[in-house]
């Protein structure tokens, strides 16, 4: 017989307490860190919103937060980008690390883009709009060869999987059933963004 203690979860609440409670990233607004906790190895979290009500700026604040925290061995953060171009969100990324204006940022480019890669080189990386890394196979490769630590999915709505879906629905919860296999494969966050309509 396989070794129980491999297989089950423990009754030890001292084991139980240790591994819910040690590691993870901060979040960078206190009310998230209150509600939900650290984001640990494992998790998939969903932030679902209207269109243009800062769902990507979220996400690049939280990035920017995210970087200092990964320790020396961890794997990067990748983000998968199917909304704006890729340059577009890596300067909003920039920004919001710096905590400046779009006009400081750009008059001061070059100072910026240094400092900023000097914490966050090898640590963040987003495939340019036309390195063609938006379907779930050429993605399984990517995470498979890169082993992130965190994986965001703006927006995982638009990766395309292959198969017969006899509606979006079922498409959709296939798609996001592969992500949270990615977030346990990788033991890695996933931060999934997603529109909803107003009915939503």
């Amino acid at each position: 017989a396989e070794d129980e203690e491999k297989i089950f979860v423990p009754t030890s609440l001292s084991k139980i307490v240790a591994a819910v409670t040690t590691g993870g990233f901060e979040w960078p607004l206190e009310e998230l860190n209150e509600s939900l906790g650290p984001a640990r190895g494992g998790d998939f979290i969903l932030f679902a919103a209207r269109v243009e009500s800062g769902k990507t700026t979220f996400a690049a604040d939280t990035v920017r937060f995210w970087i200092p925290q990964l320790g020396p061995t961890s794997g990067p953060i990748i983000w998968i980008n199917n909304e704006e171009r890729s340059y577009v969100v890596m300067s909003r990324v920039i920004q919001s690390y710096w905590g400046v204006t779009t006009e400081e940022l750009v008059k001061n480019a070059i100072k910026y883009e240094t400092d900023f890669a000097a914490v966050a080189s090898g640590r963040l990386l987003l495939p340019a709009d036309d390195a063609g890394f938006n379907s779930v196979r050429k993605l399984d490769r990517l995470f498979k060869e890169y082993r992130p630590s965190v994986i965001v999915f703006d927006q995982l709505d638009k990766v395309e999987i292959k198969g017969e879906f006899a509606r979006d629905d079922i498409k959709l919860g296939t798609l996001y059933a592969w992500a949270r296999v990615k977030a346990k494969e990788h033991n890695a966050v996933v931060l999934a963004l997603s529109q909803v309509s107003n009915a939503g």
